[in-house]
């Protein structure tokens, strides 16, 4: 991550990206998150993102991920 970033930015983006780019219908790779990161000023290492949160495999086990419910997200 950039130095002077707060570790807390990395999960409130990485929630951001999630809620604006996912639904029932439609997930993003780990490639497409750390992008998306990215455009934010944030590097992160997939390891990182994984052990930030407690993501759920897609329903087809593709490495994909996706917010099950945006109303329990708010």
């Amino acid at each position: 991550m950039a130095k002077g970033v707060s570790p807390k930015l990395k999960i409130l983006y990485l929630m951001k990206i999630l809620l604006e780019k996912t639904d029932e219908n439609h997930s993003i790779t780990m490639e497409e998150i750390l992008s998306s990161l990215e455009s934010y000023g944030i590097v992160a290492e997939r390891k990182g993102i994984y052990g930030d949160t407690s993501f759920t495999p897609y329903p087809d086990n593709c490495p994909r991920y996706m917010l099950f419910s945006k109303a329990a997200a708010k």
